[in-house]
């Protein structure tokens, strides 16, 4: 019976991070309002390809209430949804574009600390904001 209850814990914990590997976890730091719609956009490309536009795999939007984390579900079948079709998964690279509006105050990325922000699958990213001008 106890061999049956360590089995299932595995498989459990093992499920558990494969779930986590298809979040981007976005760690807001800087000029950040305390309420305001967040819209992140996903965008995935092949790095080994030059003059090519990236896919907008995700668009992601949700009221921010008194939080600095944003989690995004990423498609487990990403790599397939970017065009040109990526040489190898390998190759596959995925990076955003955020934005926070509260009311009259728009908020972007503060591209001078962070011009172009690359995440990885599973992992956390921070991201600086600053009001918009």
């Amino acid at each position: 019976m106890k061999w049956i209850a360590a089995f299932l814990m595995v498989i459990t914990l093992l499920g558990c991070g494969k779930k986590d590997e298809n979040k981007v976890s976005l760690i807001l730091k800087g000029d950040i309002p305390a309420r305001g719609e967040i819209r992140v956009s996903l965008y995935g490309y092949d790095r080994m390809l030059a003059d090519h536009s990236a896919t907008l795999i995700v668009l992601h939007r949700e009221r921010l209430s008194e939080g600095e984390e944003v989690e995004i579900e990423v498609p487990e079948d990403a790599v397939m949804l970017i065009e040109p079709p990526v040489s190898s998964s390998e190759n596959a690279a995925y990076y955003i574009n955020i934005e926070i509006k509260n009311e009259e105050i728009r908020y972007t990325q503060d591209y001078d600390k962070n011009p172009f922000i690359e995440v990885d699958k599973g992992k956390k990213t921070e991201v600086f904001m600053k009001e918009a001008k």
